[in-house]
């Protein structure tokens, strides 16, 4: 072992404390996923749209360092007939697609089974039929709101009721936990669930998606307010995983970057 390495495992057992707190916060945290994307399930159109959730973040890349006091959950999102989105590159704004959903609004126009996935999609695209990342978002929005009401705007984890505060934070819902020593935040982050074969990266960027079959459009607010954003931000978090294969000991360094050693 490098006298290196072994600074670095000191350093970690010194400064990275997140262990002490992991199982109350982590328990916390469970519930409330759990029960607010049940809530979230009974929502029309989110009954049908969303298609599961997995941890993003700090947290999930394991580059927390204190206290597990914030968590990601990227919620996935997939509309009847998805693998029909066009895809085309936002040119005004890299690293943004525009998602054209004419293709999908033609099949779903003579389903009588999506007349209401049909209506409320049409309610979301602009003239062009370009999905907008606004009216997305107030759609989710309005979802989110009834379905903290039904809660009362609180928890009950283990008997005890914890109230929840709730803001836009970019393109996340987040949720605020301020109760005693139990203090977190949870961003419920919607993401449009793309096939890889959808993706508009260049060739030489393709090999990094041999195994992977999935990748994501996040609805991010852009900059200045507009009422027709039609931009997309991609997210290839399952190819940068596989890109850092073999690489995690980096993650060491960067959790220490604040403790600038």
């Amino acid at each position: 072992m490098s006298n290196l390495e072994q600074h670095l495992q000191l350093m970690n057992i010194k400064f990275i404390n997140i262990n002490a707190n992991r199982r109350s916060y982590t328990h916390h945290y469970g519930r409330l996923r759990d029960q607010f994307y049940s809530m979230l399930k009974q929502e029309e159109p989110l009954d049908k749209w969303l298609c599961g959730h997995k941890l993003g973040g700090s947290y999930a890349d394991k580059l927390k360092v204190a206290k597990p006091d914030e968590f990601d959950l990227v919620m996935h999102l997939t509309f009847p007939e998805n693998d029909k989105i066009i895809v085309r590159k936002d040119k005004n704004n890299a690293g943004h697609v525009i998602l054209d959903m004419t293709n999908v609004l033609k099949v779903l126009h003579k389903q009588r089974h999506n007349k209401v996935a049909f209506v409320h999609l049409k309610s979301i695209v602009s003239r062009q039929n370009f999905l907008l990342e606004n009216k997305l978002q107030d759609l989710i929005n309005g979802a989110v709101t009834r379905a903290l009401n039904r809660m009362n705007n609180q928890i009950e984890v283990d008997g005890k009721m914890t109230p929840l505060g709730y803001r836009r934070c970019g393109p996340a819902h987040t949720l605020f936990i301020n109760d005693g020593n139990m203090k977190y935040s949870v961003d419920f982050v919607p993401a449009i669930r793309l096939r890889a074969e959808q993706n508009v990266l260049a060739q030489e960027h393709l090999k990094y998606f041999r195994n992977i079959s999935h990748w994501n459009a996040i609805p991010k607010p852009s900059k200045g307010s507009q009422d027709a954003n039609v931009s997309f931000r991609t997210s290839y978090d399952e190819a940068e995983c596989a890109m850092l294969k073999g690489r995690y000991k980096l993650k060491d360094v960067i959790r220490m970057q604040p403790h600038r050693l």
